[in-house]
C-alpha cells in the first residue's frame, strides 16, 4: 500500500532560490558560568547517526566522527556488535553485508571511543535487517516563484529531496531535473519512520534553503 505525505504547507515558506545569500555566526565569547570545565573538555567527543535498517543483501557501513581536544591516540569499542559485521577499533567502522539468514533486529549497539583517559559512547542504536523494503512515500510541492530577495524567479531548474531515518541526517537524495514537476514518489523504503526535505535550485545550481522536515513512518 502506498503511504502519502504532502510537503505543500511546508513549503509555502520555501521561497525559492536566491542570487546570493550567505551563511555564518559571529564569534562570540563564552562568559557561561556553566561551561565545561577543563577537566570535562578532556573527553573525546563522538557523533553520528547509524542508518537503522536496511534491506538484507544491501551493505551497511557507518563511521561515526570523534576528536580529542589534547590530539591523544584514539581507539574504538563496540558492544552487541552484530554477527554479520565487522568492526575497526582504529576508526570506529562498523560494516558488512547481512544476508537473508540475518533478516531481524539488532538492538542495544554501543559505539564508545576513548583517548586513554576517559571514554565517550554514543547512544545506544538498534539496525533492522529486512527481507523486502516496498514503502514508498508520495511527495508534493508548490513550485516556487520569486527568489528570497522578492524578484521573479525565472531561472528554476529543479528541485533535489534529502531523506534518510534520521532528521538530523539526511543521507540520501533524488534530484529532479524537471522544473515543472511538482510531486515525486520515493519507494524501496524499509520500515522506519523517514524523514524528508526538499530545496529548489536555479540554472547556476544555487540551491535555496531546506524546507522544513517531514515525516512518514513506513511499517511494511
Amino acid at each position: 500500500m502506498r503511504n502519502a505525505v504532502s510537503l505543500i504547507a511546508v513549503l509555502l515558506i520555501l521561497t525559492g532560490c536566491s542570487s546570493s545569500y550567505q551563511t555564518g555566526q559571529n564569534p562570540s565569547t563564552n562568559t557561561d558560568p556553566l561551561a565545561p570545565t577543563a577537566a570535562a573538555s578532556a573527553l573525546p567527543t563522538i557523533s553520528g547517526q547509524p542508518v537503522t535498517a536496511l534491506n538484507a543483501g544491501t551493505a551497511y557501513a557507518f563511521l561515526p566522527t570523534a576528536s580529542d581536544a589534547s590530539g591523544a591516540a584514539l581507539t574504538f569499542a563496540i558492544q552487541n556488535k552484530p554477527s554479520w559485521a565487522t568492526f575497526n577499533t582504529l576508526t570506529g567502522e562498523l560494516a558488512g553485508s547481512p544476508g537473508a539468514a540475518n533478516i531481524g533486529s539488532y538492538n542495544g549497539i554501543v559505539i564508545s571511543v576513548s583517548n586513554g583517559v576517559a571514554t565517550t559512547a554514543l547512544p545506544a542504536f538498534s539496525i533492522s535487517i529486512t527481507q523486502v523494503s516496498n514503502g514508498s512515500v508520495t511527495l508534493s510541492w508548490l513550485p516556487p516563484t520569486t527568489n528570497t530577495n522578492g524578484t521573479p524567479l525565472t531561472n528554476l531548474s529543479g528541485y533535489k529531496i534529502y531523506y534518510g531515518t534520521s532528521s538530523s541526517s539526511l543521507n540520501q537524495s533524488v534530484q529532479i531535473t524537471n522544473s515543472g514537476i511538482s510531486n515525486y514518489v520515493i519507494d524501496n523504503l524499509s520500515p522506519a519512520t523517514w524523514y524528508f526535505s526538499l530545496v529548489s535550485y536555479n540554472s547556476a545550481n544555487v540551491e535555496s534553503p531546506l524546507s522544513q522536515v517531514v515525516s512518514k513512518k513506513i511499517t511494511s
